[in-house]
């Protein structure tokens, strides 16, 4: 988790990166962005809970996520801006992953006690839409969750 504080702003965040898709597996994902999954299944394999009790479901689709790594004084622009500078030489296939039904979200979880204020300039918008990239901000009154933040993404607007 990275804090922010100024004289106005003082918050914490982290991040993770989600990628989701119905038919394409996405084995090839840790080799080709060089990051190590936190959590992944597969489409069709039993559902488990958290203690490991498999359910009598399966999952419906290809699923992958890993925590990306954020630093303290670093506020979400600067990070968001770091992101689409480190995913740009993967631009065309994380943008195929979205073209073809996928989802690919950086998820932002921000725990704030005071102000939290952030605004995206629409040239760091384009460029995260342009690198096929969704962006997800769930905002937590006071100290982040303890629990792992890994939201059901989907793709709604």
């Amino acid at each position: 988790m990275a804090t922010y504080k100024s004289e106005m702003l003082s918050f914490g965040y982290t991040a993770t990166l989600h990628i989701r898709h119905p038919p394409q597996s996405l084995a090839s994902l840790t080799e080709r962005l060089g990051l190590a999954p936190s959590q992944t299944h597969n489409a069709g394999d039993a559902r488990t809970t958290p203690n490991g009790m498999v359910l009598n479901e399966h999952y419906p689709e290809h699923y992958w996520s890993c925590d990306l790594k954020t630093e303290d004084q670093h506020d979400i622009t600067e990070f968001l801006r770091k992101i689409v500078s480190e995913f740009e030489p993967n631009r065309q296939f994380l943008c195929a992953i979205a073209e073809t039904g996928g989802v690919v979200c950086v998820f932002i979880g921000v725990g704030n006690s005071h102000c939290c204020a952030h605004q995206f300039d629409r040239h760091l918008l384009f460029d995260l839409a342009a690198t096929g990239i969704d962006l997800r901000i769930d905002f937590y009154g006071g100290e982040l969750p303890q629990r792992g933040l890994h939201p059901c993404v989907e793709n709604k607007a």
